[in-house]
């Protein structure tokens, strides 16, 4: 597939100044000196030097090496910041270094107290696309990581954030003001006297401030510790026109609150408007799992709502706005699972006299211990018009649920929690209130979770093939087939005669699991799914891991080689992408580009029952005119424009709905045109939700 220029990676950064050409990162560490050009052998003591230094260069990325950092207040703020990110620094990157793991740079705030110590962390006050990676940032009296005044397209993903101290109005991160288009997504936040993550425009000059922000695959826990009127999610948007394309997602939210139960799971307040929140848990002590005050459009699905053992806790609390202009119209709860583990039925849906009531219906409610759990309402919040009562089958401190759940049947259709929270290799801590449900003493840890795959999967004789595998929720994996080294992850490289199956067993405190993959020998021509399994529908699908079985048979292309370099050996272009807030499981963290038109990938699925799905597909593309369509068994079901996202790596969902019938199928994706590059769009994954 067709070329087109991608970021240096690591590895060509080593190479690059190995041979003396010019510097293309950044460092920071421990035992540096700002009088040092910032390399990796003579790097910068400070943060400011970095900065200084980017702002002075093209090169606009800056890593943090690991060890305790404890800033003076920046020279360029108020006095309170420890560093300070101005329109300036545009476009800037501060990460991490990989090799030295996630979370290992740790910046301390020195706070102890609500005036001690440094307010804020790292504030980015108006500069544009600016990236904060992997760091910790702990003891900082009111913010970690704050956005504000235009600061667009922000990205704050997977870093570690506690220990905050002052109540007036602070959150362990911000969006504030006005930061469109902004990011947070797989941080691990605690320990914070008020919100947790907060996005907030301001009074009347702020209008669409909060427009496109996504809020995803986070963990917040032990939140609001000094102030009641706080969420762990936090949003309110008091200027007009509202901001619109909010999403919510794949959170995991525990204890707002612990001590006076007053906290709210995700709060939607002040006119927050056109928001929409999915796949989240919200679970332990708290007032309410979800809350709206006077916003419209708002949709709630495919939570978990645990009322744990407060026979007071509300589902959803629905307030009354004081501005004429929010009629609370189209309000939508549906779809999701609460349940309890109290001797009563809880709070239900709570309003005080608000002008039209929130749709509520479809969802599952079950109480472990108790009575049955409320689902009426009152003060005009509304009530559940078509409840479900059911045992979910809830399991682990992770909420999963199990494979034949009544939550999966009509009329809830629940499409399952994808879980991946946290930054990299995080665990859900078992601390705290524990789960309702059945959860044991970990998180998941009854049912280990397996990636098993073969790439090549199909060869010739003589050629060979590598096993990868990695396993979550078990200390060890083991084959009679091939050695581990009973690593829970790893790769092996098999060159087998005839067509063979491998097996892989992985062992936790909760049990073995065993998976098998297929290398078949001989005819490349057989298709098969890409880890030997169809993917399930309702699900998403990495675009990366099409069929294998050959060009003309899995794939067509006009290409030769991988492009990209990334992931998989045929003639494919893959890279790693930035967009991995969005993604989860076997091959996450790459998208499939340098595609032309004509050209094709297949999918072998199985879809678990028939009716109405919607079909998305994440797109980027640096150009106009683009466009591909969707066959399911050589039927077209589905046609798109691909839009012109400003990049490569700047990427945007487009869906239809379309109808599937239960079974096996081929899903197909082809590139009909090419855009004004020459190319027809980079592609990410492919999503089906089931909707009747």
């Amino acid at each position: 597939m067709k070329f087109f220029v991608c970021a240096l990676s690591l590895v060509f950064y080593f190479l690059v100044t190995a041979i003396g050409i010019a510097q293309t990162a950044f460092y920071v560490a421990p035992n540096g000196s700002d009088s040092n050009p910032g390399t990796l052998s003579a790097p910068f003591a400070t943060l400011e030097a970095a900065r200084n230094a980017m702002e002075n260069s093209s090169t606009k990325i800056t890593y943090i090496r690991a060890g305790s950092y404890q800033p003076a207040a920046d020279s360029v703020g108020d006095g309170t910041q420890a560093l300070y990110l101005s329109s300036a620094d545009s476009g800037q990157t501060w990460s991490y270094y990989p090799p030295d793991g996630v979370a290992s740079a740790v910046i301390d705030g020195g706070a102890s107290s609500p005036w001690s110590g440094l307010q804020y962390g790292i504030y980015v006050g108006g500069a544009t696309n600016v990236t904060i990676n992997g760091l910790q940032l702990q003891n900082f009296a009111k913010f970690f990581l704050d956005a504000t005044n235009g600061a667009s397209g922000t990205q704050f993903i997977n870093n570690v954030l506690h220990d905050t101290y002052n109540g007036l109005n602070d959150a362990g991160v911000a969006l504030w003001g006005s930061a469109p288009g902004s990011v947070v997504a797989h941080n691990y936040i605690y320990n914070t006297a008020n919100h947790g993550i907060l996005a907030s425009t301001c009074n009347g000059g702020c209008a669409g401030g909060m427009t496109g922000i996504t809020i995803a695959y986070n963990v917040i826990d032990t939140t609001c510790m000094v102030t009641t009127d706080c969420g762990a999610i936090y949003i309110e948007d008091y200027a007009s026109p509202r901001s619109t394309g909010i999403t919510v997602s794949q959170n995991f939210l525990h204890d707002m609150n612990p001590s006076s139960d007053t906290g709210r799971g995700v709060y939607l307040d002040d006119g927050a408007s056109n928001v929409t929140a999915t796949d989240n848990i919200v679970a332990g002590n708290k007032w309410t799992c979800f809350n709206i005050h006077g916003g419209d459009n708002n949709v709630f699905s495919n939570n978990v709502c645990d009322e744990e053992a407060n026979n007071d806790q509300y589902i959803l609390t629905y307030q009354v706005s004081d501005s004429s202009s929010l009629r609370m119209v189209n309000n939508v709860f549906s779809n999701n699972i609460i349940i309890a583990g109290s001797s009563g039925g809880g709070g239900g849906y709570n309003g005080d006299s608000a002008p039209n009531p929130a749709t509520i219906d479809n969802n599952l409610y079950f109480n472990y211990v108790g009575d049955a759990i409320y689902t009426s309402g009152s003060g005009g919040s509304g009530s559940d018009s078509n409840p479900t009562y059911a045992d979910p089958q809830l399991s682990s401190w992770c909420y999963t649920v199990g494979s034949s759940s009544p939550a999966f049947n009509s009329p809830i259709n629940f499409s399952g929690i994808e879980q991946g929270w946290g930054p990299p290799g995080f665990v859900i801590p078992t601390a705290g209130t524990p789960p309702s449900s059945p959860h044991g003493s970990g998180c998941g840890k009854a049912n280990p979770v397996i990636a098993f795959s073969a790439a090549p999967a199909a060869i010739s004789a003589g050629q060979s093939s590598t096993l990868s595998w990695s396993s979550t929720d078990s200390d060890g994996c083991s084959s009679p087939d091939f050695a581990t080294g009973n690593s829970v992850s790893g790769s092996a490289s098999v060159s087998p005669s005839t067509t063979t199956t491998y097996n892989l067993t992985c062992t936790g405190s909760g049990g073995s699991k065993t998976k098998q993959t297929v290398v078949t020998v001989g005819s490349t021509s057989a298709e098969a799914p890409y880890g030997g399994t169809p993917w399930a529908i309702p699900g998403k699908i990495e675009a990366d891991n099409y069929d294998v079985g050959g060009n003309g048979i899995a794939y067509y292309t006009t290409a030769t080689g991988n492009q990209g370099g990334d992931y998989r050996n045929d003639d494919i272009g893959i890279q790693a992408t930035t967009d991995t807030a969005t993604c989860v499981g076997l091959g996450c963290g790459y998208d499939v580009g340098w595609t032309a038109a004509g050209e094709w990938l297949n999918y072998m699925v199985n879809v678990a029952n028939s009716g109405t799905y919607r079909l998305a597909v994440r797109v980027a593309d640096a150009y106009s005119g683009a466009s591909l369509h969707v066959e399911v068994d050589g039927n077209r079901v589905a046609g798109f424009s691909v839009p012109n996202t400003g990049g490569w790596q700047n990427w945007t969902t487009i869906g239809k709905k379309i109808s599937l019938s239960a079974g096996s199928h081929i899903v197909r994706i082809v590139f009909d045109a090419d855009d004004g590059g020459g190319y027809a769009g980079s592609i990410h994954w492919i999503h089906f939700v089931k909707k009747s």
